[in-house]
């Protein structure tokens, strides 16, 4: 809820969802997935809600090994979402973000 007040107050604000959220334990409550992998009820309606809010990255040195083991975890992610939303979130949005 902490996270949504934000959103709703600061319409300037951006969420990075990150390759690097696989360090955070699927068992800890601020998790994206559960440990079964699936997205929490939490976050798909945050997802849902503010959809051109977030932004994905990978946020992970040039070592192969975890930029595809990042990559894999967004995809689980994204994969989970409508596709609307999930391109958002992919691509979209910092698209947007950027001048072009």
């Amino acid at each position: 809820d902490k996270i949504r007040a934000l959103l709703r107050k600061h319409s300037n604000l951006y969420i990075d969802v990150s390759g690097g959220l696989l360090l955070v334990p699927p068992d800890a409550p601020e998790s994206l997935v559960n440990p079964a992998g699936t997205i929490r009820p939490s976050w798909q309606a945050l997802f849902q809600e503010f959809p051109d809010r977030f932004v994905a990255g990978l946020d992970v040195g040039p070592d192969p090994a975890q930029v595809k083991k990042a990559a894999t975890y967004l995809r689980l992610v994204l994969g989970q979402l409508p596709l609307e939303v999930a391109e958002r979130i992919a691509y979209k949005n910092i698209e947007a973000l950027i001048p072009k």
